[in-house]
């Protein structure tokens, strides 16, 4: 146990220590590491600086030393004190190279009347732990995998949706403008030919009126059927101002300006 990390920034009167430390003041421990009660880094000007390391105590030899003398961040020494409450041991510098050749059957280790294979059933937990967290991440990560899937595919389905929806949308107001032009066209003709036989029947009409009638309904006619008309507006436009014009014709038969009137 490395005791709470967190809030200790010394070890407390009275904790457990090693042997060599009880002969010493439990109020002012030394760092196993550096052997000074405060920490000292040296800044960038390459003087020494005092810093507020946090401490630590190893889970095997029981002695406090400085993060910063082993290596760790006053981060580092923060987050194995939330691992400690896992069942996450922490062993320093000095202990952990003996530990390790006992796991490979190098050597046997005693403390405090416990053996390697105790120590070996405690390394086993802590590697079982570590196995079980790096489970959870990797189910984590599977399941933010597939959520991210599913938005994405939701969002092309939409996309294509959309892209289909405006498609028709267009495709619906081509067709009701062709509709539109095709039925004012229809109209306009309409119109053209009950005006040409309002004329042909009434006989109290002169013959200009007859010829402008006619010689203008067949001229508008072709240029429909030909396009001529740069829109249906020019079309309503000509057929109104014949329409202004027009008189009554009589019904005659004779040539004029090299056209044959009816």
């Amino acid at each position: 146990m490395a005791g709470n990390r967190n809030t200790q920034s010394q070890p407390q009167p009275g904790s457990q220590q090693s042997q060599n430390d009880k002969n010493k003041d439990s109020t002012n421990p030394e760092c196993k590491t550096c052997n000074n009660v405060d920490c000292y880094v040296t800044n960038t000007r390459g003087l020494s600086q005092k810093f507020g390391a946090k401490w630590i105590q190893c889970d095997f030899c029981d002695d406090w030393f400085h993060g910063t003398c082993q290596s760790l961040t006053n981060s580092d020494v923060a987050t194995l004190d939330k691992m400690d409450e896992k069942n996450v041991k922490w062993f320093c510098n000095t202990c952990l190279p003996v530990i390790e050749a006992s796991l490979q059957g190098r050597g046997r280790v005693n403390n405090n009347g416990e053996d390697s294979l105790a120590l070996h059933s405690t390394h086993s937990r802590k590697l079982n732990k570590i196995e079980d967290i790096m489970q959870q991440i990797n189910a984590k990560i599977g399941s933010t995998n597939t959520a991210l899937e599913e938005r994405m595919t939701k969002l092309e389905k939409s996309y294509a949706d959309a892209a289909k929806s405006n498609t028709e949308n267009l495709k619906k107001g081509m067709e009701i403008s062709d509709s539109a032009r095709n039925l004012l066209k229809k109209t306009l003709k309409d119109r053209i030919v009950r005006a040409v036989q309002d004329a042909q029947v009434s006989l109290k009409a002169g013959r200009s009126a007859s010829y402008e009638i006619e010689v203008n309904s067949v001229t508008i006619f072709s240029k429909l059927a030909t396009g001529q008309f740069p829109d249906d507006t020019k079309v309503l436009e000509e057929i109104i101002e014949v329409s202004k014009g027009a008189k009554k014709p009589e019904v005659v038969t004779e040539t004029d300006r090299g056209c044959t009137i009816l």
